[in-house]
This record gives structure tokens, C-alpha cells and sequence, in this order.
């Protein structure tokens, strides 16, 4: 197992000068470094907003947080050890949509959970690319939509309307 400290200091240094993967392009290279601000932000917002939900008693979005907090954890160790780390980009961007899907399908028209769906499209075309990213920003909503009429029944109830539905999509395309 690496020590925290020496995925820091890999970290620095890739977002310094993007010293692995020198045969890489400049724009994997900036990827790679677009990932790392990302899970540099995401995973300390993923342990507090954890934290947060698991005290005021959402427990299922507590474990879903903390689920996509060690996926993050485990990516950014294997970051540093794959030769394709748009495998590592995609497995992330998953558990994030789902924690996307979750967020909005089970959240109430004044609550602001649903708004992070807003965020997918920044993430997958900086890690993705314009072509693959537009299916997933495409996929997502549409999968976060099918869950929202059709809830399961161990989780948390919602109450968007169709006026709210409309409103939302027509401003996310």
C-alpha cells in the first residue's frame, strides 16, 4: 500500500510539471492534471458532505458519499500505476453519476441536490473529451429521470413536479 504522503508528492509533481507520462500529448496531459484538481477538491466535499448527511440521519446518501469517496481514494492510487488512465477517468465519472442520479431523484424541488447534476458536464468533457462526453452528459440525466419515476423503495421519497422537471432539463440542455 503507497502512503498518502507519496500520492501527494506524485500529485505535486504531475500538477507541477506533468513529469509521468512524458510520451504522453499535451492534452492527456491535461487531463491528467484536470483529474487531480478534481479529486483533490471531491474527495475532502465527499467526506464532509458524508460526515454531514450520516449526523442529520440520510444514511443512505451518507454510504453512497463515502462509497464514492474510496472509489476516488482507490482511482488516485491507481492512477499512478496504469498506462491508461482514461480507464481510471470513467470508472470515476460512474460513481459519481450515480451519486448524481441518487442526488436528483431523491431530492425535494427546494432542496439543492438535484442541482449538482449541473456539474457532470464540466467534469466529463475536461476528463473526456467532446465526443464521449456528450453521451454521458445525455446518459446520466436520462437514467436520473427513469429513477425518478420509478423510485425504490429503501430510499428517501421525492417531490419534483412536472412544472420543476421542465424547468430543470430546459435549462441543462
Amino acid at each position: 500500500m503507497v502512503p498518502i504522503s507519496q500520492l501527494l508528492s506524485q500529485t505535486a509533481a504531475t500538477l507541477k510539471l506533468s513529469s509521468r507520462n512524458q510520451d504522453g500529448t499535451l492534452e492527456e496531459k491535461q487531463r491528467l492534471k484536470h483529474y487531480l484538481v478534481f479529486l483533490l477538491c471531491g474527495i475532502p466535499l465527499l467526506l464532509t458532505y458524508a460526515i454531514y448527511n450520516l449526523l442529520i440521519g440520510h444514511h443512505t446518501l451518507a454510504i453512497l458519499l463515502t462509497l464514492v469517496f474510496t472509489v476516488l481514494i482507490i482511482a488516485w492510487y491507481y492512477l499512478f500505476n496504469t498506462s491508461n488512465p482514461r480507464v481510471i477517468y470513467r470508472f470515476s465519472i460512474a460513481s459519481y453519476a450515480v451519486l448524481l442520479c441518487y442526488n436528483f431523484s431523491h431530492s425535494g424541488m427546494l432542496d439543492g441536490r438535484s442541482l449538482w447534476l449541473f456539474t457532470l458536464p464540466l467534469v466529463v468533457f475536461f476528463l473526456l473529451g467532446s465526443r464521449e462526453g456528450i453521451a454521458w452528459v445525455i446518459f446520466v440525466p436520462l437514467l436520473a429521470l427513469v429513477l425518478h419515476f420509478s423510485p425504490l423503495p429503501f430510499v428517501e421519497s421525492h417531490d419534483h413536479n412536472l412544472e420543476y422537471l421542465l424547468r430543470f432539463f430546459t435549462v441543462y440542455t
